[in-house]
């Protein structure tokens, strides 16, 4: 099944992406979403009392397997700034119609998404604050697909007290299909 496909013969891809509208949500709100609650106490196991884990603490096989396949971890390079995908689990495969691991978000289509990734992610490097957002995606032909997406920060391996640089983020999204228009 292609991106963002959710059942039967509905096929809705990146590629057909005609608008994009992005929407910050309240972190306060994410505990109420059992998937991302999940996600949540995993990262906050791992951080203990510092304001964010570090990348080594961070295992793949520490999340449930329902999470995993929308989980990624992208490596902040810096020199100029820039990010990579280092770990992209299926669905976000499926999404991009490739694997994108090795990637730079640069280089993901449509180009309004990889702005807004862009954006997002120089937010996290630069305030080292975890983000909620949707995304509302609309192809060409009407379809809808909402997008919510928990970004977490991640401390460099060779991070200290005195110089604590976020060396990754973790991102882990849901979907859904939106009634109404072309649904």
């Amino acid at each position: 099944m292609s991106a963002l496909a959710i059942a039967g013969q509905d096929r809705f891809t990146l590629a057909d992406v005609s608008h994009c509208e992005r929407t910050a949500l309240d972190l306060d709100t994410v505990m109420q979403d059992s998937f991302f609650k999940r996600v949540i106490g995993i990262w906050n196991s791992k951080r203990g009392t510092a304001a964010a884990p570090f990348r080594r603490d961070i295992d793949a096989f520490d999340f449930p397997s329902d999470i995993l396949p929308r989980l990624m971890l992208i490596e902040v390079l810096r020199h100029p700034l820039r990010f990579r995908f280092r770990l992209t689990g299926t669905k976000a495969d499926q999404i991009h119609e490739r694997n994108i691991t090795g990637l730079s978000s640069d280089d993901l289509m449509p180009a309004m998404l990889a702005q807004s990734m862009r954006r997002d992610f120089t937010d996290i490097v630069e305030s080292g604050r975890s983000q909620w957002v949707e995304l509302l995606f609309t192809n060409i032909h009407g379809h809808r697909r909402q997008t919510r997406i928990l970004r977490l920060p991640l401390l460099a391996n060779d991070s200290t007290a005195d110089d604590p640089r976020i060396g990754y983020i973790m991102s882990v999204f849901s979907f859904q299909k939106i009634a109404g228009i072309g649904v």
